[in-house]
């Protein structure tokens, strides 16, 4: 459940593009895009891709994820809200919100019991594809989802090794939790010490 801009080096949202109407980044071709099951394939292979390439900044494994058939990346895109971020048809990130049922010894401070918190997951941005402002712009179209299915905040969990996707998350609302740095919590086989971040999204986000 990890989330991260990809890998363990620059993170992708650095830049100051901002959203066109039409769902565009201003000066680019790329697009963030909903997904619905009907995408699984398109979404199979980037997910597929993040695994291989960054092991150790998701809180899942490559080998569990490739065995999956198609109702099962199916189910998945009924049960979890993804995003894409394409420059024309070739999908360069991706980000997932995901609504659990937390356990009360998962509760972040300050969030009360019974709170659904949506989570940030599975962010992802391609090499060729960092420091132009997608991952900030994934970030944005998720949290401005969350705000509007009445979400007070936003969480999610990045590697401690990870300070450049730390940094964006931060800039764009994140606080640390405190007493929550746990080694493997949430965390797959590659997973190894993960931080939790909290946005609180009750008021709309200013660019």
């Amino acid at each position: 459940m990890t989330a991260s801009t990809g890998g363990s080096s620059a993170g992708a949202g650095a830049g100051s593009n901002t959203a066109a109407p039409d769902g565009s980044l201003a000066g680019t071709a790329v697009r963030i895009v909903r997904l619905a099951p009907a995408d699984w394939q398109v979404h199979r292979e980037l997910r597929l891709e993040a695994l291989r390439n960054a092991p150790e900044a998701f809180g899942a494994t490559y080998a569990d994820n490739a065995a999956y058939d198609e109702a099962t990346w199916r189910a998945r895109l009924e049960a979890i809200t993804y995003w894409q971020a394409r420059r024309g048809q070739e999908p360069v990130g991706m980000v997932g919100l995901w609504e659990p049922v937390l356990e009360l010894a998962d509760v972040p401070d300050g969030v009360e019991p019974g709170e659904v918190v949506p989570f940030l997951i599975a962010m992802y941005v391609r090499d060729s594809s960092r420091g132009q402002g997608v991952g900030e712009e994934l970030v944005r179209t998720l949290l401005e989802e969350a705000r509007s299915r009445g979400h007070a905040r936003v969480a999610l969990d990045v590697t401690s090794t990870n300070p450049f996707a730390t940094a964006l998350y931060v800039r764009l609302g994140f606080t640390p939790v405190d007493d929550l740095q746990r080694s493997g919590r949430r965390g797959g086989a590659g997973a190894t010490c993960e931080v939790t971040l909290v946005c609180d999204v009750s008021a709309p986000a200013s660019r």
